[in-house]
Order: structure tokens, then sequence, then C-alpha cells
């Protein structure tokens, strides 16, 4: 009996390659799940840490604060003292604004985050089922590729009996043609299964890039927001240096308010008994004349109420405009 040539192309290889593939690509899908667990979980934790530091440098400020006032108030006047209070008070009550806008910024950052994480928890639940989607699918092509090697093994025995009865009958030549044409079609629709797989695991890939980028844009905000914290400490700073006295100057006392979203000024001067209304335009006059009469002796006192209804930038922007304009220790 003539020995024919196995068609089967590196059929044992194939199997060992099937065996050690699909647990390797599982292990590695594991690992990036692991990995990005890991990083929202550092990325929460950061975030609640730059919230205490935030509120601790806030006290250390007000305590410190404290300290200028209590020295100041040791070598100054009655007039002095009063003054001054009211200035503390004033700059206090801005420095509230701020904190409270701040702490409001810091919490919508927080929520942006826990909204992010949160996506992201369900951006991996959504990985966690398309891995075992891509499993059973590996399970199932798995099984299709032995029915195919089963299939093909019988085959080729029946290949072998066609080719030992191929003398007597060329009518059953043609159909073992038609059935290895039959079996090399489905070998081709199972690869086009695995290509089909690649394509699922390449567009997997995607999703985790594109989550690692909003974890890097997360960080970016954060450090924005520390920025802008330290520049802000630093113009406190700035208002709170002992220097600054009303001693020996002519007191003019400023108060700004907001009421149904219209701005009101109110000055007294130290000869006044009572606070005068003015508009924006007179009011500036009236400083830039007392500025020209009284040269380097115009202290301006900034009163903010407490429910004065002004953000943390409004007041600020008012204080600064004021004092640069107008007041001694500004010039």
């Amino acid at each position: 009996m003539a020995r024919f040539i196995d068609l089967r192309l590196n059929r044992g290889a194939g199997q060992a390659t099937e065996e050690s593939f699909w647990p390797s690509f599982t292990d590695i899908m594991m690992v990036i799940v692991m990995i990005f667990l890991i990083a929202t979980s550092v990325l929460i934790v950061r975030n609640w840490e730059l919230l205490r530091e935030i509120t601790e440098t806030s006290e250390e400020k007000r305590i410190a604060a404290e300290l200028a006032y209590s020295k100041s108030l040791e070598n100054a006047s009655l007039e002095e003292q009063l003054s001054q209070a009211q200035h503390l008070i004033s700059m206090l009550r801005l420095e509230k604004l701020r904190l409270t806008e701040l702490q409001e910024k810091t919490a919508q950052e927080l929520d942006a985050l826990q909204t992010s994480a949160r996506q992201l928890e369900a951006n991996q639940e959504t990985l966690k089922q398309t891995l075992s989607s891509a499993t059973n699918r590996s399970d199932e092509l798995a099984s299709q590729l032995q029915a195919l090697q089963s299939e093909q093994t019988e085959t080729q025995a029946e290949l072998t009996m066609v080719k030992q009865q191929l003398d007597a009958s060329e009518s059953e030549r043609k159909v073992v043609v038609s059935a290895l044409a039959q079996s090399k079609s489905e070998l081709a629709e199972s690869q086009t299964v695995i290509a089909q797989m690649d394509a699922d695991k390449r567009a997997q890939e995607a999703v985790i890039n594109t989550l690692q980028s909003e974890s890097q844009l997360s960080q970016e905000s954060l450090e924005q927001l520390r920025r802008e914290f330290t520049d802000l400490s630093a113009k406190y700073e700035k208002l709170i240096r002992p220097a600054r006295t009303a001693k020996g100057k002519y007191v003019v006392s400023l108060r700004y308010t907001l009421v149904n979203g219209r701005p009101i000024y109110e000055l007294k001067k130290p000869e006044d008994s009572a606070f005068s209304r003015y508009s924006y335009t007179k009011l500036h006059a009236l400083l830039d004349a007392l500025k020209s009469s009284q040269k380097d002796k115009l202290y301006i006192k900034i009163i903010f109420p407490e429910d004065s209804g002004l953000t943390y930038n409004e007041a600020w922007v008012f204080t600064t405009d004021i004092l640069n304009k107008y007041d001694y220790y500004y010039q």
C-alpha cells in the first residue's frame, strides 16, 4: 500500500500555540487593570492631602495675622488701633472670601476627580466584560479549530481511501476534491475570526491610552491650583505687613458694598460725622483732590461689611486699585 504525504500544516505546533497564547493575553490584561486601579487610588489620596495642606496653611495665616495685629496694638494710639482694627477686619473678610472661593473651587475639583474615578471604574467593568467576552470567543474558536482539525483528519482519511480507488472511479475523485475545498473555506473563516479578535484587542488598548491621558490632565489641574494658592498667599502677606500705619495720617474711611448687583461707595473724612454716598466718578475725583492736598498723609481705610455681597476677586481688585492710586503707603 502506497503512503501519502500528510497535508496538515504544522498541526502539533498550532496546538501548542493555542494552549499558550490566550492565558498570556489574559495575564497581560489583568496587569493593565491592576496598574490602572493603583494609579486611580494614588490620585485620590493626593487630592485629599492637598486639601488638608490648604486648610493647615489657612490656619497658620490666621495665627500670623493675629500676632501681627497684637504687636501693632502695643505701639498705636487709640485712634490708630481703631483704624487698624477696622482695616484688619476688612482684610480678614477679604481673606474669608478668598478661602471660601478657594474651598469651593477645590470641592469642584474633587467632585470632578471623583466623577472621573467613577467613570474609570465603569470603564474598568467594561474592560472586564470585554475581556471575558474575548476569552469566551477564544474558547469557542479553540473548539472550532479542534472541530476543524478533526474534520481535516477525517477528510484526510477519506482522501486516502479515495486515492486508493482513484483509478476505479473518477467521479469519486471529484467528490473528494470538493470536500477538501470546503475544508479550506472553513479554515479561512476561522482565520477571519482570529483577525477580528486582534482588532478588538487593539480597540481595548486605545481605551486604556485614553484613560491614562485623562489621569494626566487631572494631575495638571492640581498643579495649576497649587500655583494659584501660592500667588494668593504672597499677595496676602503683603497686605498684613506692619509697616503701614494710620498714626499721624489723614485717615479716610471708604466702605464698598454690592446691593442687588449695584455697587455702593460710601466715604467718611476725619471731620465728617457720618458716611456720605458717592458715584464712582465723584469718588475718584474726591480721592484725587485729597491726594493732592494731603500728599504723603492720606491713609485710606477700606471697609467690607459682613454682608457686602462681593466675591473675593471683586474686593481684591477694588482694594488694589484704590490703594495703588491714592494711599500714601503705595505711592
